[in-house]
């Protein structure tokens, strides 16, 4: 099967997902995305994701902490890999999936 034919089958099963939005199935989704999204990203910015996400729980994050090339370079990162992940589930980008899910 070629790459086009599994895109084309991978975007027509998230096509009913797309259109009706709510609850489990969006947060299902969004999971999925989430996970597939951390596939793309280097173990460095994994490790430096782990760390601001801990330090967050934890309430001692400090974005001043980290040099401003390296959260520039972490956001743009994950930013472009939740585009891609959001256009292959059938979504334009991450800002029309929140706005499909508050639609729902």
């Amino acid at each position: 099967m070629t790459s086009l034919s599994r895109r084309l089958k991978h975007l027509e099963a998230s096509y009913p997902v797309v259109n009706r939005l709510s609850g489990a199935h969006a947060r299902n989704l969004e999971s999925a995305i989430r996970e597939r999204v951390l596939r793309h990203l280097p173990d460095d910015e994994l490790c430096r994701l782990r760390d601001v996400a801990e330090a967050m729980l934890q309430g001692s994050f400090d974005q001043r902490k980290i040099p401003a090339e390296q959260w520039a370079a972490l956001n743009k990162a994950s930013k472009a890999a939740f585009d891609e992940e959001y256009r292959k589930a059938g979504f334009t980008s991450s800002e029309d999936f929140q706005r499909r899910l508050k639609a729902g």
